[in-house]
Order: C-alpha cells, then structure tokens, then sequence
C-alpha cells in the first residue's frame, strides 16, 4: 500500500498497488503528492505519502480527521476524494481526483469561485 517518505532520502517505487507514479506535484507539512496513472479505471489521480518523520498518534489521527472531512465533501469546486488507506506499515496514505492548476485558474477568472 502507501510507504512512507524520508525527506529527501525516500524515493517512491514506481508502482502501487493499481497506481503508476509519474512525478511529484507537490509537498507539505505532512508529506509529498504524486501525480499518478489509475491503472484499473484508467484516469489520472493524486497520491498523498504521509511523511514517515511526522508520523505520530496525533498526525496519523488528524490525517483521518482530514480525510473523513474531505470524504464528505462533494462540490464542482471540490476535488473527490478517492480514499485513505493505512499502508502494511501502518502509514497512511490518500488518494483523490486531480486537475489541471492552469485549467482551474482559467476556470475561476471567467466563471467565479
């Protein structure tokens, strides 16, 4: 399932589970997120790595807060979201629909937020 990151010393494999990881798209206080190829429904997605080195009963709990909060959200300004798993490891991770940054940008200039 999902494993977990060391800053600047981890390197994703190239597959998960039914997910292709194709490059980075961004990193946070908690961990990284890979734009990745869905392999099973075939369509792009985000996966975010909980960072090993923040990982403890606090951050672990407040990620499935997040996750459950994000879970029932479901807006056309609100990307789905696709899950949150522990991992064999016992670190999560989470996955959920990507967009193009440019396309939204566009998107909030010509029809509003």
């Amino acid at each position: 399932m999902f494993e977990p990151f060391e800053p600047e010393e981890w390197a994703p494999p190239e597959r998960v589970e039914e997910y292709e990881l194709l490059r980075p798209i961004g990193r946070g206080a908690m961990g990284r997120v890979y734009l990745a190829h869905d392999r099973l429904l075939d369509r792009l997605v985000a996966i975010k790595f909980v960072a090993r080195a923040v990982l403890t009963h606090g951050t672990r709990s407040r990620f499935f807060t997040e996750a459950r909060g994000a879970a029932r959200l479901s807006h056309p300004n609100v990307v789905t979201d696709g899950g949150a798993r522990e991992g064999s490891r016992g670190i999560p991770g989470e996955q959920a629909e990507t967009m193009d940054g440019a396309a939204g940008a566009r998107r909030i200039r010509h029809v509003g937020p």
